[in-house]
């Protein structure tokens, strides 16, 4: 209802945007242990909104997202080589394990190398492993 009040290329922008996430939802959260990563991971961040912590929030939600982004590409290909990701997490601080040529083992060990310390909560994935020192 509400989509009929837009023109017709928002209408066309919005359902191919809802058919992109649907496509991610039946392949990433088609695994055994998806789920739960995904519920752990949406409670922590519950609790970093709670206490109203923004840096742990943001860090939360950086893990969450590679987390993802690591896992859809290694269930397609896993011998991939990744470039584009690695690069785009070193501008944002974020290390990852990796070999030379940019394959990366599940589940990589992840840390931030800004030297901010945000307090979040030891976390291991199917695709990634958070301990201290953050």
């Amino acid at each position: 209802m509400a989509l009929r009040r837009y023109p017709n290329y928002f209408r066309q922008l919005i359902d191919q945007l809802h058919m992109r996430i649907y496509r991610h939802q039946r392949v990433y959260l088609s695994h055994q242990r998806t789920p739960d990563d995904f519920i752990e991971l949406d409670a922590d961040l519950v609790n970093a909104v709670k206490i109203g912590d923004s840096g742990q929030v943001r860090r939360i939600m950086e893990f969450h997202l590679i987390d993802a982004a690591i896992g859809l590409v290694l269930d397609a290909d896993p011998d991939h080589q990744f470039e584009a990701l690695l690069v785009a997490m070193e501008g944002r601080q974020i290390a990852i394990a990796h070999h030379p040529d940019g394959r990366i083992d599940r589940p990589a060990e992840i840390r931030w190398t800004s030297g901010e310390q945000v307090d979040v909560p030891d976390r291991v994935t199917q695709n990634l492993i958070l301990r201290p020192p953050y």
